[in-house]
């Protein structure tokens, strides 16, 4: 599939690779076009065709602009979803220390689930999901993990008043962890623009392409390069598009870089917390994709 190949590419290979679809593209244009129409009967209807071409361009102006708003904004909540899910992660934990009868068990599990989203889910997410049951496969060592962690949590013993409200409040908070799990799945799976919103981003580009095409001018080479940066223009449009279609996509997409952080400030936490009450305590095997970091 082509988003296959473009998402893994090394960034300014991609880029080098739309950009050279484009001015082919364009310069197919501008050959077609040479050979349909003459250069002076273009050239007697450049006032017409700069009123059609400024309407166009207008046109597609303003639609450019909002896919990559809604492009971006998506990549946006995408980011945001990762920095709640690991701030819930870490008020887990944090109020998991006043429930001594399931603290030891349920850090045991968000170690877990730390390890298999940074090492199992993102590298499966930076591949992409196109089917229920990749995705179903692909995420469900998580869901499991964080239902067990969550089932620790409902069977808390309240033995008094803070205990009972450190079990209410974990409930709440996997309830939220629950929610943005659902949708960093969602932005992972599912892309930003549908493949109707891309048919209509590329048929505006030839469209604006074809206007610059049909232009007449005196140089054949004048010409030719107008349309080539006319095409290089969208170009780079459809790049930046492309890469916030899927935020967790490609080499410069958002990164495990925060679950990292979270990992080592659980583990730091629970060194620490060994020390205060004088148990022998062995460091568990770091994520893989955490060990360059």
């Amino acid at each position: 599939m082509i988003w296959n190949l473009i998402y893994g590419l090394h960034p300014m290979l991609a880029v080098g690779l739309i950009l050279f679809v484009a001015l082919a593209v364009g310069l197919v244009i501008r050959k077609l076009i040479g050979r349909t129409f003459s250069p002076s009967e273009r050239h007697a209807h450049n006032e017409l065709l700069g009123h059609a071409a400024g309407i166009t361009g207008v046109i597609n102006a303003v639609l450019l602009a909002f896919i990559v708003y809604a492009a971006w904004t998506g990549y946006d909540r995408a980011r945001d979803v990762v920095s709640e899910e690991v701030s819930l992660l870490n008020d887990i934990w944090r109020d998991a220390e006043a429930a001594s009868s399931a603290h030891d068990s349920l850090v045991i599990e968000l170690q877990n689930y730390l390890m298999t989203v940074i090492d199992t889910e993102w590298p499966y997410m930076q591949h992409g999901m196109f089917s229920e049951r990749q995705a179903a496969g692909g995420f469900g060592t998580g869901w499991r993990t964080l239902s067990r962690a969550y089932t620790l949590s409902l069977n808390l013993e309240a033995g008094n008043a803070l205990q009972k409200t450190v079990a209410e409040e974990l409930v709440k908070r996997f309830n939220s962890l629950f929610g943005a799990r659902r949708q960093r799945i969602a932005s992972s799976t599912q892309g930003a623009l549908t493949s109707t919103v891309w048919g209509v981003v590329l048929a505006g580009g030839l469209v604006s392409i074809i206007c610059c095409g049909l232009f007449g001018f005196e140089s054949r080479r004048l010409h030719t390069v107008s349309v080539m940066l006319v095409a290089l223009s969208f170009g780079l449009v459809f790049y930046l598009i492309i890469s916030l279609q899927w935020p967790f996509r490609g080499q410069n997409q958002i990164s495990a870089e925060p679950y990292c952080a979270a990992w080592n400030n659980l583990i730091r936490l629970e060194s620490r917390e060994a020390a205060e009450r004088g148990i022998p305590w062995v460091a568990p095997s770091k994520p893989v994709h955490c060990l360059t970091r």
